[in-house]
């Protein structure tokens, strides 16, 4: 499938970030910037995220920022709600 084929397919199931406001080309644009950060690309490298370890992985620096953010309630209209269902995403993420 063309990139193109895949992009359109993709716009077209992309749930709508921050209620309806961030469409597919915004959540796109954000993911790219996340990933240029240095560390972030780094740790992309040095773990699969789709691998099973690679995913408990991701789900203990995940519960670690739960932890912080519990730690550090004045925070939290600046982030997401944590909700971990490990029946979900048995494939990776």
């Amino acid at each position: 499938m063309s990139r193109d084929k895949v992009r359109a397919s993709c716009e077209n199931r992309a749930p709508k970030g921050a209620e309806g406001k961030l469409g597919a080309e915004a959540l796109r644009g954000i993911a790219r910037d996340v990933l240029a950060v240095p560390p972030l690309r780094a740790m992309g490298r040095f773990v699969n995220f789709n691998s099973p370890k690679g995913v408990r992985k991701f789900g203990g620096l995940m519960r670690k920022n739960q932890a912080w953010l519990d730690a550090n309630p004045q925070h939290r209209s600046a982030s997401w709600d944590f909700h971990f269902d490990e029946t979900l995403h048995r494939d990776g993420f």
